[in-house]
């Protein structure tokens, strides 16, 4: 499982933190507790200065008392005394860049991000990216993330080899960089092409 909680500041940038792999967070619980105990961006603060968290409680205030305690956040850093350099609050420029700080190989259970902007709560899976009031765990369905596909372009000039293995984490991105680059996109599942993308045609004026 890979899952984030972020705040955005006004400027835009995110900081962030992780959520530990821990069977008991379930989707309609992480939802639950974000909407019901961390409206204000003052609390929304104290909980991601916490650093990653091996357990989402409802305070972000007091110590952990252990496994048995579902009310206050197990922090890595404070409860588990291990390196802040490793644990601590992380940062991400856009809500694009920290939809790709998720797990790329994340096979099973929750895969998501929960951004809290100008005092609501959203969720990020993919490109997709929605109010957490009404969503219900349908919602992690509708990610766009390009998970076991590889994105080559031509590239005749390059004297080690012409098709070259490019980084993209969302179709939509693909489509724009084709369109931005004038380049020509190839789709491949391990050694099946899928599709090519090509540059959309621009219209005369």
């Amino acid at each position: 499982m890979s899952l984030l909680i972020g705040m955005k500041s006004e400027s835009g940038n995110i900081r962030y933190i992780s959520v530990s792999t821990e069977y008991k967070h379930k989707f309609d619980k992480i939802v639950a507790t974000l909407r019901n105990f961390y409206k204000s961006p003052g609390k929304v603060n104290t909980l991601i200065e916490l650093g990653n968290l091996h357990w989402l409680g409802t305070s972000p205030y007091k110590k952990s008392k252990g496994e048995d305690d579902l009310v206050n956040c197990e922090a890595i850093i404070r409860d588990r005394k291990l390196s802040p350099g490793k644990h601590g609050t992380q940062f991400a420029d856009s809500e694009e860049d920290f939809v790709k700080k998720l797990e790329r190989d994340c096979r099973s259970g929750l895969n998501c991000c929960f951004l809290f902007d100008d005092g609501q709560w959203y969720i990020l899976v993919g490109s997709h990216k929605e109010n957490i009031k009404t969503i219900d765990a349908s919602v992690l369905q509708k990610s766009t993330r390009m998970d076991g596909l590889t994105v080559y372009t031509y590239e005749p000039d390059c004297s080690y080899q012409t098709l070259s293995e490019k980084e993209f984490h969302t179709w939509e991105e693909v489509r724009a960089s084709s369109g931005r680059d004038n380049k020509t996109y190839y789709i491949f599942r391990g050694e099946k092409l899928l599709t090519i993308i090509h540059p959309a045609v621009k219209k005369a004026s």
